[in-house]
């Protein structure tokens, strides 16, 4: 009887604590250091409603090599990015970029830097209902889009943060 109304105290302490175990994902060959492990997104539009929040990236290129950063147009300033959900389900904070080529940026060996991104979504509606494609809740990874050389396609090394909670106010 005591073993069981442990076993149910320890369960609840778990479920108050917010335990959660990250699915497995192939680490990353650079990782992106985020300012915060949990960011709260506010509501920006009403119909449809949307939501968005702000990240400070920071990275270094620990590699031997350079890593060549796709970039959208010519007056960005960070590289092409993508919000993945944490457990494989789909983003609503995936964005459809729609680039018009602009030369990849150059990160050599021993450089660092720093992004202040704004993520914001949901980014697909559905026409008719305005529902939202997309969970803009939970466990989210960032990813920055590479490539192995600057006249290539070829993608360079996987490039990520480690998984933030995001929650709405």
């Amino acid at each position: 009887m005591v073993r069981t109304a442990g076993l149910l105290v320890c369960s609840g302490c778990a479920a108050l604590l917010g335990c959660y175990e990250a699915p497995t994902a192939p680490a990353p060959d650079l990782e992106l250091h985020l300012d915060s492990y949990s960011y709260v997104s506010t509501r920006i539009s009403a119909d449809p409603a949307q939501y968005a929040f702000r990240v400070v990236v920071r990275y270094e290129n620990t590699t031997s090599s350079s890593i060549w950063f796709e970039m959208c147009g010519p007056g960005d300033r960070s590289p092409i990015f993508g919000v993945p959900t944490a457990d494989g389900s789909e983003s609503g904070y995936d964005i459809g970029w729609a680039c018009v080529g602009t030369p990849p940026l150059e990160f050599p060996p021993g450089a660092a830097r720093a992004d202040t991104l704004q993520i914001w979504g949901p980014t697909v509606f559905d026409h008719y209902t305005h529902r939202p494609f997309g969970v803009i809740t939970g466990y989210f990874r960032l990813e920055y889009s590479s490539l192995k050389c600057d006249t290539c396609s070829e993608p360079g090394p996987r490039v990520a943060s480690a998984p933030f909670l995001v929650s709405l106010r």
